[in-house]
């Protein structure tokens, strides 16, 4: 159907039956439903098959475990935008129902960092919110280190505000998957960046942030390197950065105190 809404509903749908259906259905007419959506020629067709890929999978054998990761690989590498973008939105929802840390780091880690890289930006901005999903089923900050940390930094500097956009909409949630270290180092580079950027929408964005980021580093951090970006920001020439700002800045100084 090439109404999205109509999509969207009929979706929710099967994802709602296959919750109920006996096992022996499931594996039977559900897997050939979606035997028969990943093969169709018409990409709304596939782009509403990733959708249905992980509300069964706790319940399916190995076999058909293996089947449905390989489904969504194809998917997350089909030829047409739309499908990439509805895989890459399935991603978190994929990687929560995924218990084996070995197929997360070998199999979607990859494919996270080939949609952060996507020729569409429509794609590489879906791929943001993934960043924390996966840190999640990673389970390890070394590991975030080594596998998310490298795409928030092309995140940063992204041609398409739209990206630098979601980071920033999505910056303290990722901040909070990271280790320490990387928070005080890193990130604080990577929210000045952000503070800075010449879109007024990602600044509005990060400014919406700063209290929230602020708490998870020192506070002599905040003093050196956060206040002199926020003294700029409270005579920025968009409004709606001031208005942001102005949100939460009462909380930010309650917490720097009077000196």
């Amino acid at each position: 159907v090439e109404e999205a809404v109509v999509r969207e509903k009929a979706v929710a749908s099967l994802n709602a039956i296959a919750k109920e259906l006996p096992r022996e259905l499931l594996q039977s007419e559900y897997v050939a439903m979606v035997r028969r959506l990943a093969k169709q020629e018409w990409a709304t067709s596939r782009s509403a098959c990733s959708h249905l890929l992980s509300t069964p999978y706790p319940d399916l054998p190995d076999p058909l475990k293996a089947e449905f990761r390989d489904t969504y690989t194809k998917l997350s590498k089909d030829e047409e935008p739309m499908v990439r973008r509805s895989a890459c939105s399935n991603l978190k929802t994929f990687v929560a129902v995924v218990t084996d840390r070995s197929i997360i780091i070998g199999l979607f880690v990859p494919l996270f960092i080939e949609q952060s890289k996507d020729e569409q930006d429509s794609v590489r901005l879906l791929s943001v919110e993934n960043c924390i999903a996966l840190a999640k089923a990673l389970g390890s900050k070394d590991l975030v280190l080594q596998y998310i940390l490298p795409g928030v930094r092309n995140y940063c500097i992204d041609k398409s505000w739209r990206v630098r956009y979601m980071l920033a909409d999505h910056f303290t949630g990722i901040c909070e998957s990271m280790s320490e270290e990387v928070t005080q180092t890193e990130m604080v580079q990577s929210f000045i960046r952000l503070a800075t950027d010449p879109e007024s929408e990602v600044r509005t964005s990060i400014a919406c942030k700063v209290y929230d980021f602020c708490v998870l580093i020192k506070i002599e951090q905040v003093i050196k390197d956060v206040l002199p970006i926020i003294r700029d920001l409270v005579s920025d020439q968009s409004q709606h950065v001031r208005a942001a700002l102005a949100r939460v800045i009462m909380k930010l100084s309650a917490m720097i105190g009077k000196d």
